[in-house]
């Protein structure tokens, strides 16, 4: 699979045991000298949740030798950086847990130089509802229509409901990335499915080591053909199973595939591509009912959903809608030979994007669950900005 971010390509990482015990050695060393330790720099207080910036400092007596740094959260790998500053957004989910982050550094021979861990801790459930983080993806474009990068924590404000919110962190960094595939196999596409397998596979091709992915089909009934992995082959075998037939149940689909997603490090996308209109809920009132269902679904999650449609047979302003509340875009195709552009593009966007975490600030007796608005204002008036509309805060 292609990298997003840049990776060694040594040998196997030494195991975490033998390296926790030299970079203690190395550690001691440092600070019997009087040089500035190696250390993991992050949040003074303990109690974290949602996307929380990490950095390592790095000591004099190892920054010549350090090639790659590598971060884990409780022992699962979430980013590898290779150039310092050696900084790393890592996604703790919703809830105020103990998490313990490890950062090992390597040469470029794959020789530990250091490893240490920064722990968080816990609190109660109903505590940590009220302190949790939103998380806020941000797409910002230049009118010629180039993704806009080189932008500051300064230049971004974020209000929900009207009011200024404090940023908590600020990213640019490319951050590992869970996607579902969500991908139409009702019977109109018989005779498609040889150009769709052949673009997702170019989107799996995009995939980092870091990334995960999972491949879902749908016509009337959900199909997971494979659950979230980093493997390409498995992911390219899984499209193989494709057999198209029956009706299209897209809002359903949307709904069962959002409630597949569990609390991973990394960005949540769902990309969906279908050619038709959601067949099962004729009546406008229960269709909207199930539309507002599934998008519901998927900004609990903080996932992001990217919509492709193909062909006329679409409902430009759903799939438009879907879109635009959970802050992704939407794709229309004329073309099948054009999807794996559409999937590069996405891709392209990802990779491109800020993330912006904030503590929202809710007035005297703001308990029940509703539904809060956020607008995302950047300092240059002619940059378009792109994200979320709002979240439902866990009830």
């Amino acid at each position: 699979m292609a990298n997003r971010q840049p990776h060694d390509g040594g040998s196997a990482v030494p195991p975490l045991r033998l390296a926790a015990l030299l970079g203690v050695a190395l550690l001691l060393s440092a600070t019997a000298a009087g040089e500035p330790a190696t250390a993991i720099n992050g949040p003074e207080s303990p109690y974290l949740s949602g996307h929380v910036p990490f950095s390592l400092e790095v000591g004099r007596a190892e920054a010549a030798r350090i090639d790659l740094v590598v971060w884990y959260l409780d022992g699962r790998q979430v980013h590898r950086s290779t150039a310092p500053p050696y900084r790393v957004l890592i996604d703790l989910g919703p809830a105020v847990l103990p998490h313990r982050i490890t950062a090992r550094a390597f040469t470029d021979t794959s020789e530990t130089v250091w490893t240490g861990e920064y722990r968080t801790r816990g609190l109660s459930v109903a505590y940590s509802d009220r302190v949790s983080l939103v998380v806020v993806p941000v797409t910002v474009m230049h009118p010629d229509g180039w993704f806009q990068t080189g932008l500051q924590r300064e230049d971004f404000r974020v209000f929900e409901d009207g009011k200024a919110q404090e940023l908590q962190c600020f990213s640019a960094d490319v951050v590992p990335i869970n996607v579902g595939l969500l991908i139409d196999a009702s019977d109109s596409m018989q005779g498609k499915m040889r150009e769709i397998c052949k673009a997702a596979r170019s989107l799996v091709e995009r995939l980092s080591p870091e990334d995960r992915a999972t491949v879902m089909s749908f016509n009337h009934d959900l199909v997971r053909h494979c659950p979230f992995t980093g493997e390409g082959g498995q992911l390219k075998e899984a499209l193989k199973t494709f057999r198209p037939s029956g009706g299209t149940a897209l809002y359903d689909a949307l709904y069962g595939a959002a409630r597949a997603f569990r609390q991973d490090s990394g960005k949540r996308v769902i990309i969906l591509f279908t050619d038709g209109r959601d067949e099962k809920y004729r009546r406008p009132a229960e269709a909207r009912r199930r539309m507002e269902r599934a998008v519901s679904a998927a900004s609990r999650a903080n996932i992001t959903v990217y919509t492709i449609g193909l062909g006329r047979n679409l409902d430009h302003e759903k799939l438009a809608s879907i879109a635009e509340t959970t802050g992704g875009a939407y794709f229309h195709l004329e073309r099948i030979r054009d999807l794996a552009g559409a999937y590069g593009r996405i891709f392209e966007e990802l990779g491109s994007q800020y993330t912006l975490c904030y503590r929202p600030k809710t007035g005297a007796g703001e308990v029940e669950p509703s539904w809060r608005s956020i607008v995302v204002e950047v300092s240059r008036p002619e940059l378009l900005v792109r994200h979320k509309k709002g979240y439902l805060p866990s009830g």
